[in-house]
């Protein structure tokens, strides 16, 4: 229980540092390039605004203490999304993301340990 309890807060605490760090960053950018007509920059800060649902979800996996590969896996997570026309690679669904990002770890963690018992 008290692995549960320690994932429910350090979760938010992942979520809301990168929600700062893109977004903050990502519209300054965004902004400074657009007052000095510097198209550049303001595309680099509209494409980091974007990208915070990948951005959630390594924060909440990292903070959660989840190896490499489970980041690499919830970024991956976060970008796609499954539609009648198939499988695309979609930005700025937060939503979703933060969901993933919580039970992501969790699981990987659980079938990780599972497949060290069976070895």
């Amino acid at each position: 229980m008290d692995y549960i309890k320690d994932r429910i807060y350090k979760g938010p605490t992942g979520l809301l540092r990168d929600i700062f760090v893109m977004l903050g960053i990502g519209l300054l950018l965004k902004n400074i390039g657009i007052i000095t007509n510097f198209a550049p920059l303001a595309t680099i800060g509209t494409v980091t605004v974007q990208l915070v649902a990948p951005a959630i979800e390594a924060g909440i996996a990292f903070t959660l203490s989840s190896n490499l590969l489970t980041v690499l896996s919830a970024i991956a997570a976060a970008a796609l999304s499954v539609t009648p026309e198939g499988i695309k690679i979609v930005t700025g669904e937060p939503v979703g993301a933060t969901l993933v990002a919580i039970v992501h770890p969790l699981s990987a963690k659980k079938n990780f340990q599972e497949k060290l018992l069976l070895i």
